[in-house]
Order: C-alpha cells, then sequence, then structure tokens
C-alpha cells in the first residue's frame, strides 16, 4: 500500500449529483435494471476519474450509489 502524505486530500460529504444521476437514482426514467446498474458504474467510473484528475489523494465513490444517506434499520 502506498503511504499518504502528511495532509492528504479527499471529498469531504458527497459528491454533487449532476440532474440525470439523480433522475437514475430516482427511477424517474423507465429504465431496466441491468441498464441502470451499467449507467450508475459509468456514472462512478467518472466522479473517481474526476477526483483523480483533481490531483485527491483519497477517491470515493462520492456517494453516487446511494439513494439517500439515510437507510431502513431493521
Amino acid at each position: 500500500m502506498t503511504a499518504l502524505p502528511l495532509f492528504p486530500t479527499s471529498v469531504v460529504g458527497s459528491m454533487p449529483r449532476p440532474a440525470w444521476v439523480r433522475r437514475l437514482i430516482n427511477d424517474d426514467e423507465n429504465i431496466e435494471d441491468s441498464d441502470r446498474v451499467q449507467w450508475m458504474d459509468s456514472a462512478i467510473r467518472s466522479v473517481v476519474a474526476l477526483q483523480e484528475a483533481a490531483g485527491l489523494d483519497v477517491v470515493t465513490d462520492g456517494e453516487w450509489g446511494r439513494k439517500s444517506y439515510i437507510g431502513v434499520i431493521a
């Protein structure tokens, strides 16, 4: 594993979602589940690439795979 710098940079919280990602997450479009998964995987790869291009030391999926930040606890 590569050592992090003394003051590593990362995103705090979630990356802002473009409208098309919000529609994808909220099922606003009539999309097959397999297509939705493929498009979301592509969206997550793009947000990771954006963070890498910005030079962040720690990259995440931007929390784009979540519908909300509050889940059902059962």
